[in-house]
């Protein structure tokens, strides 16, 4: 009796561990399961997005060195001819993609003396290409991207190439300095720069230009302009700030060509700084009623930046009109 429970005891261990071994083992629950998913996907959709952005950047540089090969090639070609070169005739875009600038100009088929042999094209391809304008008959040129990421070099990611380096800026484009006020025609004006606030201070009323004749910046009126500025009043008497154009016909300027079309007669700001700036483009020709629209005179090649502050003028003024970041672009 003693021996067969000793045996029954064995087989029924036996048995235990025989079931315990050939038990299925615990798998992963489904929450686990969707839990390790949901990690997985988070993790490609990172690498996708630092791929997308490193290669965006990637294209952005390369863009900048576009620009910059281009504008050699013209500064060459200016060094020779002593004029920058038109788009050809049989061209009706501003595109000069794949074309060649050489002693003969840009063309599809090159000279003897090649600048550029095959002028490059937006990298993102689909089309896109850098905009190129002859201005003023070969006096200068414009040569624009647009980036994908905004930087503070660039802030609203349009580069303009011209014949003084890659700007955001018409002005900086064609050598204008804002600060400087020896760039600006006050006649008379109580004006200066505060570097403190990096903007210029005017005391009293004033009416000044800036690329007043001979530094007046040449202009395609088919582009799309914007003009953009920040200003500020201490001292206020309610006297009222106007930004704009004036529009010139080679030297000479066009009658009744004042426009402003950024701001006019805007009121003052009590110690605030506010942007003005025209939301619609100015672009096109036509011949409508002065002060503000978006239109150039007809005939217009050449414009200069136009203010009004402290206006209107009177005795013992006291109020203070501060400018600053003023920025002149198309696109």
């Amino acid at each position: 009796m003693y021996y067969i429970v000793i045996v029954i005891k064995s087989v029924a261990k036996s048995n235990f561990y025989m079931l315990n071994y050939f038990r299925p083992k615990r798998g992963f629950t489904l929450i686990e399961l969707l839990v390790v998913i949901a990690i997985i996907a988070l993790l490609s959709t990172l690498s996708v997005v630092a791929l997308n952005s490193a290669r965006s950047k990637a294209r952005d540089a390369r863009r900048l060195n576009d620009l910059r090969q281009i504008s050699t090639a013209l500064a060459m070609y200016h060094n020779s001819t002593g004029i920058y070169p038109a788009i050809p005739a049989e061209y009706t875009s501003s595109s000069i993609t794949g074309l060649c600038l050489s002693n003969i100009g840009i063309s599809s088929t090159c000279g003897n003396l090649v600048y550029l042999n095959n002028i490059p094209s937006d990298p993102r391809g689909n089309n896109i290409d850098y905009q190129y304008r002859q201005l003023n008959n070969g006096e200068s040129f414009s040569l624009v991207a647009t980036l994908e990421n905004q930087s503070a070099d660039y802030p609203n990611r349009d580069v303009i190439a011209g014949p003084h380096g890659l700007t955001t800026d018409l002005l900086a484009a064609h050598g204008i300095d804002w600060r400087d006020i020896n760039n600006w025609d006050c006649s008379g004006a109580d004006i200066s720069y505060d570097a403190s606030l990096d903007a210029l201070k005017i005391k009293k009323y004033a009416s000044c230009w800036l690329g007043y004749g001979g530094n007046s910046i040449p202009i395609d009126t088919s582009a799309k302009y914007y003009l953009s500025a920040e200003y500020m009043t201490t001292n206020d008497e309610n006297k009222k700030f106007s930004l704009g154009t004036v529009d010139y016909k080679g030297s000479n300027r066009i009658h009744n060509s004042n426009n402003f079309f950024v701001a006019r007669y805007v009121p003052t700001t009590n110690n605030n700084w506010v942007k003005v700036n025209n939301s619609e483009a100015h672009t096109g020709e036509s011949m409508p009623p002065p002060e503000t629209n978006t239109y150039w005179r007809t005939g217009t090649t050449y414009t200069a930046i136009r203010f009004y502050a402290n206006e209107p003028n009177s005795v013992n003024q006291n109020q203070i009109t501060y400018i600053r970041n003023l920025r002149f672009y198309h696109q």
